[in-house]
């Protein structure tokens, strides 16, 4: 990387050397000044987008902290919807607000009774309603950021179901924002392979045959299409399904020269939990 570097830097240091052979030190300076200005801007936009990731990541935390069985799951629903969004060869923008939008989806519940959040059996139809407000709670909280208008509107809508069986509004097909149909996909994915409270974790292959089972009434099709063949690498499964402690292990074990864990190693078994609508009275789809 660092020859490579070197070898983009050659016309630049090229064009600098004629510069002041022809225009003297005073037009080296004037052209090297916005050069600096544009370096400082870029690094201060970096600075900055890197503590706002930081803010949001907090909040997500501060709800995870309430509830043990959901803990790593918005940093693995955020990476999982940027992977998707990639492969749909969305814009960097789009995937920044894939991001965002992936880390805060479940923010909404810091509005939901703990007693409720927590319950370690099916949900009776009055609690269901009362989790069913999470998406709109957790739309009204992020549309207080400007920046965020359509990370709000991609939270909104992440419970819609593409035959418009979904909540809150009960959008269809394409009506549904493209990022709430990535959303709907990565959470029910990641859902699905971890204990929740009121149901048990389920082996990958099962989740992946439920995925398939639910596509085109509660998923987007294309969109499952995409999961199913990013999970068809054991290694990439490896990477969006380890919990972000063990990221954490690895990096160290890199600072250190030491060799990273076993790709797909995890604190506990690989199993998932459930798709879309888990938080259903009655059994979910599967």
């Amino acid at each position: 990387m660092g020859m490579v570097n070197y070898v983009a830097l050659m016309p630049l240091a090229y064009l600098i050397s004629a510069i002041h052979r022809w225009v003297g030190p005073i037009g080296m300076v004037l052209f090297l000044l916005p050069l600096v200005v544009a370096r400082f801007s870029f690094k201060r936009y970096l600075d900055v987008r890197h503590m706002f990731l930081g803010t949001i990541r907090a909040l997500a935390l501060a709800l995870e902290a309430r509830d043990r069985y959901t803990y790593g799951h918005a940093d693995r629903v955020a990476r999982l919807s940027v992977e998707i969004g990639k492969a749909l060869n969305l814009s960097d923008d789009e995937l920044e607000q894939l991001e965002y939008a992936g880390i805060l989806h479940d923010i909404g519940k810091i509005g939901v009774r703990d007693e409720i959040l927590n319950k370690p059996g099916r949900y009776t139809p009055d609690e269901y309603e009362e989790m069913k407000r999470h998406p709109v709670i957790g739309a009204r909280i992020v549309s207080g950021i400007e920046s965020l208008d359509v990370v709000s509107l991609w939270i909104r809508h992440h419970h819609e179901r593409f035959d418009g069986t979904g909540y809150p509004d009960g959008l269809r097909g394409e009506d549904i924002p493209l990022g709430s149909r990535i959303l709907a996909v990565a959470d029910a994915f990641d859902a699905m392979l971890y204990d929740r409270p009121y149901k048990a974790g389920r082996p990958l292959p099962e989740v992946i045959e439920e995925l398939k089972r639910c596509s085109g009434t509660h998923f987007d099709p294309r969109i499952v299409r995409v999961v199913l063949d990013l999970m068809s690498s054991p290694q990439r499964v490896a990477e969006l399904t380890r919990p972000p402690e063990v990221r954490f292990v690895e990096r160290l074990a890199s600072l250190y020269g030491l060799r990273p864990p076993v790709p797909g190693w995890r604190e506990r078994p690989l199993v998932v939990e459930e798709v879309a609508g888990a938080e259903e009275p009655v059994d979910p789809p599967g």
